[in-house]
């Protein structure tokens, strides 16, 4: 007889063994073993594939609560859709994403999402344009298995690409509109991604960013979040330990940098527009 055990996902049962230790007295004595574990193995490829085993079993819990959650759906950032809208094919894509493509003459516009998680959050339809989305996520296995288990067909499918090397699955000029949300910040090197992101964009398109204000400091640099987003003096700064860099400044051969936080929301909200006519390296050095 096989054990019921042998049938879970680790994820599934990381979660069993935190909600059972909940309320008990050895529960902030395991969070505090479990921190310094993490700290130990920061920068580490071990301390990388936990944190990314973690990021799983978010998403297992994400995905079971949203599903629950169908009469009273959760609303996401900025309030503007609900965890559910991320399943409806026919979402209008929001129109702070419109300004972007509204103006270009093509008909077929093709946009990327980078670090989509399981769900891109873009709208799926244009009123006078069609779209072509491509999601990726550097979990996208992973993901997969996850919508099989919840028997979730989602409208946009993640496929397998590392922020980092984009150019691995896709050629320079690719895409109209490139746009990553709470995901950079998540990367080994996030300023290599950027790069990269600007790397397939069109000449004279954006690539567009939105992520919480200093999220490593919110989360104790624990997990995935290893990157602090800020804008000082509305140049775009990114921090971790003792590396402090303007991206501003880094890309401005490359492409014009537009931030703001937005205080109300704690977002730091970058835009990219790629300059016409540069020639960019796609294994630009980055912050290691």
């Amino acid at each position: 007889m096989v054990p019921e055990c042998a049938h879970r996902s680790p994820q599934s049962m990381l979660r069993t063994a935190k909600d059972y230790l909940k309320g008990t007295r050895f529960f902030p004595v395991l969070k505090c073993i479990l921190r310094l574990y993490r700290r130990l193995l920061y920068g580490t490829h071990v301390g990388r594939r936990l944190a990314l085993w973690e990021s799983v079993s978010f998403w297992d819990q994400w995905l079971a609560e949203a599903l629950a959650d169908r009469d009273h759906p959760t609303r996401e950032t900025f309030g503007c859709i609900s965890r559910l809208d991320r399943l409806d094919p026919n979402l209008p894509l929001s129109d702070y994403h419109r300004r972007f493509i509204d103006h270009l003459p093509e008909q077929d516009i093709f946009v990327l999402d980078v670090g989509a998680g399981p769900l891109t959050t873009l709208g799926k339809v244009h009123p006078f344009k069609r779209l072509h989305i491509t999601a990726t996520d550097v979990l996208a296995a992973e993901f997969e298995s996850l919508l099989k288990k919840y028997q979730v067909d989602p409208p946009v499918r993640t496929i397998y690409a590392d922020a980092e090397r984009l150019t691995d699955l896709f050629p320079a000029n690719s895409f109209h509109l490139v746009n990553a949300e709470n995901a950079i910040d998540h990367t080994d090197d996030a300023l290599a991604a950027i790069v990269q992101m600007l790397w397939v964009v069109k000449e004279g398109c954006y690539v567009v960013l939105n992520h919480n204000h200093n999220e490593a400091d919110h989360q104790n640099f624990e997990g995935l979040h290893q990157w602090n987003f800020t804008v000082v003096n509305g140049d775009f700064i990114i921090r971790r330990g003792a590396k402090e860099v303007n991206v501003t400044r880094e890309i401005a051969p490359l492409g014009d940098c537009e931030s703001e936080l937005l205080e109300d929301f704690q977002i730091v909200r970058v835009h990219i527009r790629k300059k016409e006519g540069v020639t960019l390296q796609p294994r630009a050095p980055g912050l290691r």
